[in-house]
């Protein structure tokens, strides 16, 4: 049930007083707390030493308090207004409290406490069958709860209100009669608190009000059971807690290795609050002579130091402040591994393959473990033959790059598998490889000194000085173009010697009168020869030769007519100046 008005404006929270309360009081949780006992004018101390003090207006003093004074409220103006504090903003627990003693029967909605306009409050009456009731606005809206019954009147009563972030309780006379769920938190007010009245008209409590309490934590049953049996100011007797925590949650036991359990479970509860767990061990499933082996707050635990292959029960009981002890979980079992001593087979295959100058590629077939093969270890020497062996390198593959070796070197290698608990496998085979040479990038020098010389009408002849090289010269290449002047070099062969033979070359056609026909003719750069294969151009360029024609020689020497003949060569071409040649 909402309530049934609201107010657009609020009454004014008034300074903040500066007297000091006379016995300042430090209590778990108190916020502020007014005993009365001034007696005499309109100042009210809070006795939390928090000095949320508040100004009476409109009431009277009596001695007839609960516990000393107490303040009269005339139920249409008396009220006590505390300025607001971060103190009095309370939003995720609380508790209020206060003795009431009404002088007329309440009627609606009557304010014992509000923090205004309706944050949380207190109320000796509400429009619910003027029952006694409690709520306030939470951030999903206004709620309420309430009592069973009125309240007498010229009779005291102790009424209270909780909330612990999850439920909203309402008590009276120590003893709870009504409960809300309620999982969101308070909507935060920066208004006044108000004792006796609020910031609604007509709402204002007739009767005597004493040892009021605000709390920014939920109090047990029994923590309010022990306010009421002292005045404010007065730290209440010890809260004798006899109520056990109730058993764990589902107990779960895990093996994590050889030598350890893991155990979780769902957290107790308790009237008071759970201050830890008590954890039992026994060897075996099914053994019954437990033993207490740690006392965690959390709710789970690494039970470590433990020998492998054994079976372990275990089963967890809480604690709660008072040393009551609730009953016990499930019993859950684990046994931990059994050691793993059995290495890794060997690697079945290695292979090492030379991938550059500085660079050996590794690969082999994987290992088997009746576990599991974690790893694998290479190791290294250097040379063919080798057995000073080094690690070099882990990796979980079966491929491994050694790179930055020397150029030209030899390296063997060998492989072996590992394991999760360290066994060594047995070694591969060694695989040697050896690393290619630096690159030669450095080209021979030109040959020197070609010569080319006809022999015969198909062939030929030509022969060079050596080239040189920075490692070694292993052969040269032979190219050759048709004609004296010509540039299209194409190759013809090859030689591992400074000589070479070009044969298989087409002869030159029959002469004829007054002009030698042009020879078939071959370079290699450009050069003309005279009518005897010599080269007799003094004005030749490079290198070249001619092939002459078929039978238009004898013993080295051209056969002419008359020694008065004479031939001109010019670029590879001759000339008969005057002599007659024998033909057809």
């Amino acid at each position: 049930m909402f309530r049934s008005t609201f107010i657009a404006s609020i009454v004014a929270g008034s300074a903040l007083l500066s007297a000091a309360p006379a016995h300042a009081q430090t209590i778990p949780g108190l916020v502020a707390a007014y005993g009365f006992e001034e007696g005499s004018g309109t100042t009210i101390g809070d006795v939390t030493g928090q000095s949320n003090n508040g100004v009476a207006s409109g009431t009277t003093w009596s001695t007839a308090g609960k516990f000393g004074n107490a303040l009269v409220f005339n139920g249409t103006n008396a009220v006590v207004t505390v300025p607001n504090a971060a103190a009095l903003q309370l939003t995720t627990a609380m508790t209020l409290e206060a003795w009431v003693f009404p002088t007329t029967a309440p009627t609606g909605w009557r304010a014992v406490i509000d923090k205004n306009v309706d944050g949380y409050y207190l109320m000796a009456s509400t429009d619910n069958g003027n029952r006694p009731g409690a709520g306030g606005t939470w951030t999903n809206g206004n709620k309420n709860v309430f009592g069973t019954s009125v309240l007498p009147v010229n009779t005291w009563t102790h009424l209270a209100s909780t909330f612990d972030g999850t439920t909203v309780r309402l008590f009276v006379n120590g003893v709870q009669v009504a409960s809300l769920a309620q999982t969101v938190p308070l909507a935060t007010t920066t208004a006044t608190l108000q004792i006796g009245g609020d910031a609604y008209t007509g709402e204002n409590f007739a009767g005597l009000i004493d040892e009021v309490r605000v709390y920014n934590r939920a109090l047990s049953a029994a923590e309010i059971q022990a306010d009421m049996g002292v005045a404010v100011g007065t730290p209440a007797p010890p809260v004798l807690d006899t109520v056990a925590p109730s058993a764990p949650g589902t107990l779960t036991a895990t093996a994590a290795g050889s030598t350890q359990v893991n155990l979780a479970w769902g957290a107790a509860t308790d009237n008071v609050g759970v201050t830890g767990y008590r954890v039992e061990r026994c060897a075996g499933a099914g053994c019954s002579t437990f033993t207490q082996i740690a006392t965690p707050t959390g709710t789970s635990f690494g039970d470590t130091g433990l020998t492998a292959g054994t079976s372990y029960s275990y089963r967890v009981r809480a604690a709660d402040a008072a040393g009551n002890l609730g009953g016990y979980s499930n019993v859950a079992s684990a046994a931990t591994t059994a050691p793993d001593t059995t290495p890794p087979s060997a690697p079945p295959s290695l292979s090492a393959t030379a991938a550059s100058a500085t660079q050996i590629n590794l690969s082999w077939t994987a290992a088997t473990d009746n576990v599991a093969v974690t790893g694998y270890r290479v190791e290294r020497c250097q040379g063919d033959g080798c057995t000073t062996f080094a690690q070099i390198f882990t990796l979980s593959g079966t491929t491994f790059n050694n790179t930055g070796l020397t150029a030209s070197t030899s390296y063997s290698y060998r492989v072996r598998a590992v394991d999760a608990a360290g066994n060594l496998g047995g070694y591969s085979s060694v695989a040697t490889a050896t690393t290619l040479a630096t690159p030669d990038t450095t080209a021979p020098s030109a040959p020197t000194g070609l010569s080319a010389k006809a022999s015969g009408s198909t062939q030929v002849d030509l022969a060079w000085t050596a080239s040189t090289d920075n490692v070694g010269v292993t052969g040269y290449q032979i190219l050759r173009c048709t004609g004296s002047t010509c540039t299209t070099f194409a190759q013809v062969g090859t030689s591992s010697v400074t000589n070479f033979s070009n044969t298989g070359l087409a002869a030159s056609g029959p002469g004829r009168p007054e002009t030698w026909p042009s020879p078939t003719s071959s370079s290699h750069q450009r050069e003309s020869y005279g009518a005897d294969g010599e080269a007799q151009c003094p004005d030749q360029i490079g290198w070249g030769f001619a092939i002459m024609p078929p039978g238009e020689k004898e013993n080295g020497r051209q056969r002419h007519e008359s020694d008065a003949s004479t031939f001109e060569c010019h670029a590879g071409y001759c000339t008969k100046k005057r002599a007659r040649f024998p033909g057809p």
